[in-house]
């Protein structure tokens, strides 16, 4: 259901989630999967329900500390989300999901050059992120630096000639 998600099929994503339930509704995966896509459909409350369920369940697991505070960034609630981010990125500097979501944080708080150098950093190490070359894009456009707006929006659209925003 996570592959499907990235692929944004949420229907597909769905099915192989009701599947994996049928399976086993308590597995770490499952219940990350289930706040995934609880975001996907907007539903920012029952998201955090899911990941605070799974956070308690395994604290020191990078994956539900990012989740937890994308979905606290999502209800709002971005200083708690901060601390979580800041020790997963201590821990793991090359996490590039990790760089992407403090990006979020520094764009709700209207830090751009923050969410600049963190854009800048999770695609130094996963430069097939094409929403975060589209951010990037963004953030230079607000800074005036059009050439670099070009020049990241047109990353973008390679990486996913498909997607009409790009």
């Amino acid at each position: 259901s996570q592959i499907y998600l990235l692929r944004k099929n949420t229907g597909e994503a769905e099915k192989a989630l009701s599947k994996a339930l049928e399976i086993n509704s308590n597995l770490p995966s499952v219940i990350r999967n289930q706040a995934r896509l609880l975001i996907n459909k907007s539903k920012p409350e029952e998201a955090l329900k899911k990941a605070q369920l799974v956070y308690q369940k395994l604290p020191d697991n990078k994956e539900n500390c990012l989740l937890l505070s994308g979905c606290l960034i999502a209800n709002n609630r971005d200083k708690e989300a901060l601390p979580l981010l800041e020790r997963v990125i201590k821990e793991n500097p090359n996490y590039a999901e990790a760089f992407a979501t403090r990006l979020y944080f520094f764009l709700q708080n209207n830090d751009t050059l923050s969410a600049i150098k963190d854009a800048e950093k999770a695609i130094s190490l996963k430069p097939h992120l094409s929403q975060i070359w589209a951010t990037l894009a963004s953030l230079y456009y607000r800074n005036k630096n059009l050439y670099s707006a070009i020049k990241a929006i047109k990353s973008a659209y390679k990486i996913d000639p498909h997607n009409v925003d790009y």
